[in-house]
């Protein structure tokens, strides 16, 4: 479904230094897999969030989504394309304060193409287990309910790819457990995952894992990391 080919991405430091995050990589996606990256702080975890959310384009390299070259696309139909076809959840949540839990949820279909509905926002209200939470105000939810209602936000355009950024790492075991399996159930429908974590036991339940380190991806062990 999707595939990274040599992608290059580098930023200039203050002082005018090119710094290169990732290193000519390489990463292919199929529909209904889950897959887990893992990788110290810096190794550009997020920026291969930002490349494959559309929201970065790289120095070079291709990147096709369902055979189609997104790289060569406009902003406007780079953002009609995460729209309707990617989901995002976060570690921080990012649900709006002034916004009830429905509201959050329906907000992704205020972009899109359809009629505006809250039919499907209540659908996936009652998918993770909140239907009785609607009006409730983020600050009026635990954690867990606020990421709950974040995959649920991710879920409503029912997008082919979810980028999930440490999606549990505010979160206790038992919640990050629930998230988990939120996530295989999107999986089961044909969703693809890819859920960026630091925690090990939690990648090794994904169908793949990859370490990312110095802007290299690989399947090996991060003991067995060699230079690009």
């Amino acid at each position: 479904m999707i595939v990274l080919d040599q992608i290059q991405k580098s930023y200039r430091t203050p002082q005018g230094a090119r710094h290169v995050v990732l290193k000519g990589l390489q990463l292919s996606l199929n529909a209904g897999e889950f897959m887990a990256v893992v990788g110290p702080s810096g190794s550009g975890k997020s920026t291969l969030l930002n490349v494959l959310g559309l929201m970065d384009q790289p120095d070079s390299g291709q990147y096709r989504f369902e055979d189609r070259d997104v790289l060569q696309l406009k902003e406007k139909e780079r953002a009609a394309m995460r729209n309707r076809y990617l989901g995002f959840v976060f570690q921080q949540f990012h649900l709006l304060p002034q916004a009830t839990a429905l509201e959050n949820i329906a907000l992704p279909l205020l972009y899109g193409s359809a009629p505006f509905s809250l039919d499907a926002a209540r659908e996936q209200l009652n998918r993770v287990g909140l239907a009785d939470f609607a009006d409730y105000f983020p600050s009026q939810l635990s954690g867990g309910q606020q990421q709950r209602i974040a995959i649920a936000r991710a879920m409503v355009n029912r997008p082919k790819l979810i980028l999930a950024d440490e999606p549990t790492g505010n979160l206790d075991t038992e919640n990050a457990n629930a998230i988990f399996r939120l996530f295989q159930k999107a999986q089961e429908e044909g969703c693809c995952i890819l859920m960026i974590t630091h925690d090990a036991a939690l990648a090794e339940r994904a169908d793949r894992q990859f370490y990312l380190h110095d802007g290299c991806l690989t399947v090996q062990t991060p003991m067995e990391v060699t230079p690009c």
